[in-house]
């Protein structure tokens, strides 16, 4: 067995002093040469491409992130919209159900339907439950099957066929198609 070198503690090899430069914060904080986390670290707002001044926590100011929302919006592809799937208002962020729900918030929002930039959502659908769902409770090199009975994984395969079955929405989210009331679906 090889012998450890014995250096101690105040011997003067071991440590010198050197003067540093770099970047401090106005925290105090040392940067290094990192010029750019010693000010983003002490700044509360930055100035956006337009000019406009803006908090750091946003990438650009309220009327750019606003364009490009608008923006966003109308790159989407228009659909009719059938009058019973759930709506979204882009601009609003509310969701609406139907169209007198809808009618309903312009009224008390004094908006036009126009105004809310409507998109028509996607369900959320309850997924299956998988058995790897446990796999952190699982001893090692286990599996479901190893540790719990039959009639627990029968359960469990009996549950999916339900949830396969009846496609329970749980949600709804923004979908990919922008709508309008004027594009509401006659079925007349």
């Amino acid at each position: 067995m090889e012998q450890q070198e014995v250096i101690l503690y105040n011997a003067p090899e071991i440590a010198t002093k050197k003067t540093v430069t770099g970047w401090v914060g106005s925290d105090g904080h040392f940067w290094g040469n990192n010029e750019h986390m010693a000010r983003w670290s002490s700044c509360t707002h930055k100035a956006c491409g337009c000019g406009n001044i803006h908090s750091k926590s946003w990438t650009c100011c309220q009327e750019c992130r606003e364009k490009k929302r608008a923006e966003r919006y109308y790159a989407m592809p228009e659909q009719a919209w059938d009058g019973e799937t759930m709506i979204h208002s882009d601009t609003c962020h509310e969701y609406f159900q139907d169209l007198e729900s809808l009618e309903d918030f312009c009224e008390w929002e004094s908006l036009t339907p126009d105004q809310l930039q409507l998109v028509i959502c996607q369900p959320n659908y309850m997924e299956y439950v998988e058995d790897d769902i446990w796999c952190d409770h699982l001893p090692d090199g286990s599996t479901l099957s190893d540790c719990v009975d039959k009639e627990v994984l029968d359960a469990l395969d009996r549950l999916n066929d339900v949830i396969k079955k009846t496609r329970p929405i749980l949600s709804w989210s923004p979908g990919k198609y922008r709508t309008s009331v004027s594009l509401l679906k006659d079925d007349g």
